[in-house]
């Protein structure tokens, strides 16, 4: 043979080594190795998988036991309409030799993998003989299918049966996989969640509980309304009494007027806030009676430090800016009025700042305000203020006029009417006259 006919006939040889390889090592037939890693989670994966089914088989023949229980037909029916190889099994022990748990996949072929999840493959050679072959699978291959079967499955599952009930054994392993997916913030709002609808609930059993249990108020004896109490019990039968003349059909005795409710509440309430019984009976006609509690608590409150802006020498916004400056918190009054500011605190003393000393403002409380407005003096006006010490709303009229017109300021007493001399200097009231008149003989003053 010549040198080029054995070089053709190597490179046949070469060629068809070459297919023979190929065809040997297709990607069907190529044996890859695991990791260790990847075969324990196959087999989680396989073992849980094999759990499920064999918890839906118990489940299913429960429910075909308890159905024929029910409606049980003739046995001889039975026997001679059914054969042997019909009746169906549920899994037992017997049949876990040949028993291979199977992966349905996408196109709903049945595959039973090996126990290091390789997927078994049956052919049939020329001779007739199975052979198997191993396809190694992916792992998320696995799970995708293990997906599509328990959609299927539940999609499947009738009504009632082990997925749709709450307290079947299955659902609640369901619960605690999908739990261990779960992050730690997500099982705390659970945790919290549960425990505030927890609280909710003991809450309205307590409320309930109280509304039901409470006692009628009893009313006192005569002899007990003079024994002395303590300002605590005092208060606690001012709160009883209120609650039954709120309800008084319901909560009242049998036969008892609500005098007598009335004037057990206005002795009570005469010792607790130290007022006379005529102020109280006065109170009392003007409030109802939940309206006198809140005003009586209010009256017990110290009410606020207020000033007047002297609109003869600044206006407001600069002196509140001016007494920022010193360290006052203070706020306007309200929008009512244009010359009120409210003082909250201070580091200095609020009448003895030059602000003060110049006349800026006076210290004056809010209410006082509120006569001047109503009066709305007007300018060239002739004004008498029979009570005019300590000259604060004296002042104010003196402001709004603009220093025009007359303002007769009178007192009878003569001590204070210093003060309104005082207080005017300052200020800078120029348009006033200063007397100590009796008011019933002023008429008579030329």
């Amino acid at each position: 043979m010549t040198g080029l006919e054995i070089f053709d006939e190597l490179t046949k040889t070469k060629q068809h080594k070459m297919e023979d390889n190929v065809f040997a090592f297709s990607s069907e037939d190529v044996k890859k190795p695991l990791t260790h890693r990847q075969k324990q989670r196959v087999h989680k994966r396989v073992k849980k998988l094999t759990n499920l089914r064999e918890k839906k088989q118990l489940a299913r023949a429960k429910k075909e036991k308890a159905t024929s229980s029910v409606i049980e037909p003739p046995k001889d029916d039975l026997d001679s309409n059914t054969s042997d190889e019909d009746k169906t099994t549920a899994f037992t022990d017997q049949n876990n030799t040949w028993l291979k748990p199977v992966v349905k996949s996408r196109d709903n072929r049945k595959k039973s993998l090996k126990s290091d999840g390789r997927e078994r493959k049956i052919k049939v050679d020329a001779n007739g003989e199975k052979v198997e072959s191993y396809k190694v699978t992916k792992l998320n291959d696995v799970l995708s299918n293990e997906d599509l079967s328990d959609e299927a499955d539940s999609s499947d599952a009738p009504p009632g049966d082990e997925f749709g009930s709450a307290g079947s054994d299955s659902g609640l392993d369901t619960d605690a996989s999908g739990g261990e997916d779960e992050l730690p913030i997500e099982k705390a709002a659970k945790k919290l969640k549960k425990q505030h609808t927890e609280d909710m609930k003991l809450a309205e059993e307590e409320m309930q509980m109280n509304i039901t249990d409470q006692e009628v108020f009893a009313f006192p004896s005569t002899e007990a309304k003079q024994e002395p109490l303590g300002l605590n019990e005092v208060q606690q039968r001012i709160k009883d009494v209120v609650m039954v003349l709120s309800d008084f059909k319901r909560l009242r005795e049998q036969n008892r007027p609500r005098s007598e409710y009335i004037e057990l509440l206005r002795d009570d309430l005469c010792t607790y806030y130290s007022y006379n019984q005529f102020l109280m009976d006065r109170l009392m006609e003007l409030f109802p009676v939940s309206e006198l509690l809140e005003f009586l608590e209010a009256s017990e409150v110290q009410r606020p430090l207020t000033i007047r802006a002297n609109s003869l020498k600044t206006r407001r916004r600069d002196l509140a800016q001016a007494l920022i400056n010193r360290g006052v918190n203070l706020d306007p009054v309200g929008k009512w009025t244009k010359v009120g500011l409210v003082i909250y605190s201070s580091t200095v003393p609020v009448g003895a700042t030059p602000e003060y000393l110049a006349g800026h403002y006076i210290i004056q409380g809010a209410s006082s305000l509120l006569p001047v407005m109503a009066l709305a003096p007007q300018e060239n006006e002739r004004i008498l203020d029979m009570c005019a010490a300590p000259g604060g709303k004296a002042s104010h009229i003196a402001a709004v006029m603009k220093n025009t017109g007359v303002l007769f300021a009178n007192d009878a007493n003569q001590e204070r009417i210093k003060a309104v001399v005082g207080n005017f200097h300052r200020l800078g009231v120029v348009n006033s006259i200063i007397c100590s008149y009796d008011g019933r003989k002023f008429p008579t003053v030329s």
